[in-house]
């Protein structure tokens, strides 16, 4: 073959590569098309994200002149593509394995309100309880970044009372790190960036204290619970302030300061810093770990001056393999997929059977602590109390002195809740982002003493979520 021959045909050679590069990508974009076109292939639920995915739009002739009805069908089009989740994950491990680190948005930067001098702050009045939140300012949504976690210190058994001679471990991340819009990720795990809300703070300091004057007269007790977050308790006070992150400690000094003497102030925060080197939090998820959770019930036995039960009581489960809100809020990082988190639980010995009442309005049979170790990699934090559920109810037949209380919470208090079973003969438990019922009769009606709210920072710091536990409280 000559030359002249050899460039002819590496010059035809050339011409189907080039024809292929452009015919390929167009015949796989037009298959994806056509499989984006089938309805029956398209996801209605996120597992990853733990939310429904956006439904087909009612078609209106308004909708349709003004456009919003394309906009929508767009939105319902690229927000239910099937193996979405899939293809999520797969683009971020290839974005991995270039080693790049793009700054990925998801909600916006801000700065939370300045908070008060403490030496000048003074409790709410209670003179005259309203009925409904005041008005407050746009809603925000509830922590976790629900927007509730990598390889994190290794799990130790806390004891009741640290020894003076053994000083603690620092655990505080120092590691700078990669900035998902409000999601901060360092040293394989994630962080909820936590602005403080004057508003808020100040209407939730109203609620708990209007609920302990209402209840003082039928002898009572509240009690409150501030749950810090992962952010205060494990990152860099430097790292925090770059973020704009509030200082929690400062905030619920405040706020605690905000309620009534009737008020039994459970302050956890102190203690989890002092033990930060621990599994207090996941690294994928938004919630604290049931180790934490243990912390603060110790925080709460201290305050109501019962002996709370060693780690070693309890029955230990162990569900590895979770990867939970922070996962989902930050792309699906591949930093957080190769360091999943280990769901630890501790069961109560007096019973693990309960009740839950569903959104449906039907009871329902559940545990507990519930086995999930077939639940899938999104879900393992619904071994606790069988998750955010209106209304639950639990039993203990080892317990005959007519004890009873009621936790008001979000889901930071799904892990707490186990450790109170076997302090009480009967433990209720509202979710007050959907219990409709009314907190006084609740209270009345079945005998209870110890009303225990139990929220964390970023609950407090929404509008929206505290105008409801304002709306329950009161009720």
């Amino acid at each position: 073959m000559n030359k002249k021959e050899f460039l002819r045909k590496r010059k035809e050679v050339r011409k189907k590569y080039m024809a292929l590069k452009i015919v390929v990508p167009l015949c796989c974009l037009l298959l994806m098309g056509v499989i984006g076109l089938l309805i029956p292939l398209r996801p209605k639920v996120s597992s990853v994200e733990k939310r429904n995915l956006t439904t087909f739009p009612e078609f209106s002739v308004g909708d349709f002149l003004d456009g919003t009805y394309t906009t929508n069908i767009g939105l319902w089009y690229a927000d239910t593509f099937p193996m979405r989740d899939q293809m999520i994950a797969g683009n971020e491990f290839v974005t991995s394995c270039y080693g790049l680190k793009q700054q990925q948005i998801y909600g916006d930067m801000k700065k939370g309100d300045a908070i008060p001098d403490l030496d000048s702050v003074e409790s709410v009045s209670t003179d005259t309880p309203q009925t409904d939140a005041p008005q407050t300012d746009a809603a925000q949504t509830d922590a976790s970044s629900e927007t509730e976690p990598q390889t994190t210190a290794p799990e130790t058994e806390p004891e009741t009372k640290q020894k003076e001679t053994e000083p603690l471990k620092d655990g505080t991340i120092h590691e700078e790190g990669e900035t998902f819009g409000t999601v901060y990720v360092a040293d394989n795990r994630a962080f909820s960036v936590y602005y403080f809300n004057q508003t808020a703070a100040d209407t939730y300091a109203q609620a708990i204290s209007s609920c302990s004057a209402i209840l003082k007269e039928q002898g009572v007790t509240v009690y409150d619970i501030l749950a810090p977050t992962s952010i205060g308790v494990n990152l860099d006070d430097a790292i925090q302030e770059e973020l704009y992150s509030s200082n929690q400690g400062q905030a619920f000094e405040y706020i605690g300061k905000k309620m009534t003497d009737g008020v039994q102030v459970v302050n956890p925060y102190e203690t989890m810093r002092a033990h930060n080197s621990e599994y207090l939090y996941f690294g994928t998820d938004h919630h604290w770990t049931a180790l934490g959770a243990y912390y603060a019930y110790t925080e709460f036995a201290e305050k109501k001056g019962i002996t709370p039960h060693s780690l070693d009581y309890f029955e230990k489960k162990e569900f590895p393999g979770f990867l939970g809100t922070f996962y989902a809020s930050s792309n699906q990082a591949e930093e957080l997929a190769s360091n999943p988190d280990t769901v630890v639980a501790y069961v109560p010995k007096g019973t693990n059977d309960m009740t839950y009442t569903s959104y449906d309005g039907l009871e329902y049979q559940w545990n507990v602590i519930s086995d999930a170790t077939e639940y899938d990699e999104n879900s393992k934090y619904m071994c606790f109390i069988g998750g955010d559920q209106p209304y639950e109810e639990i039993h203990n037949p080892t317990i005959t002195d007519g004890s009873a209380c009621v936790v008001i919470k979000e889901s930071y208090g799904n892990a707490f809740v186990p450790f109170l079973v076997d302090h009480y003969q009967d433990v209720y438990v509202v979710d007050y982002r959907y219990y409709t019922g009314s907190l006084s009769y609740l209270v009345i009606s079945k005998g209870i003493q110890d009303v225990i709210f139990l929220n964390n920072a970023e609950a407090l710091s929404s509008d929206d979520v505290v105008s409801k536990i304002y709306n329950v409280a009161v009720s």
